[in-house]
């Protein structure tokens, strides 16, 4: 950001620190909504790329970017929906959860759950050699 645009939501030991750029964000500050949009623009093309490839169909969210709200995520959708085959992203449903410091923890669970084989995998490669 230019010095001159920085003063408009610097604290008083002139760091910026996330809530304050969410707090601009809020408040049309039109140089900090760009940069969150680009961000956004760039996880939408994240989320495209595993959409296409692994043909996920519900993505939640989590952590500070989603503290922008759904003016993120729908850049998120819209990027996601031009840079993926419509077919795969047809179905593809986005959304902000509402989790906390358990996120990883939770997906890896999910993750097991969805494949439990995976907690055997160790298992039977031991019993086959």
């Amino acid at each position: 950001l230019h010095p001159r645009q920085r003063e408009t939501f610097l604290s008083p030991t002139n760091e910026v620190d996330f809530d304050e750029l969410v707090r601009a964000f809020q408040n049309g500050n039109e140089d900090i909504q760009r940069l969150v949009f680009l961000a956004a623009r760039y996880m939408g093309y994240a989320v495209a790329s595993l959409v296409g490839t692994l043909n996920i169909n519900h993505i939640v969210f989590v952590g500070e970017m989603t503290r922008f709200g759904e003016a993120w995520l729908e850049v998120v959708r819209e990027t996601m929906l031009d840079a993926a085959l419509s077919m795969l992203t047809r179905e593809t449903h986005l959304e902000i959860g509402k989790l906390d410091n358990n996120a990883t923890l939770l997906g890896a669970i999910a993750l097991l759950v969805s494949d439990y084989s995976l907690l055997l995998s160790h298992r039977l490669a031991k019993q086959r050699r």
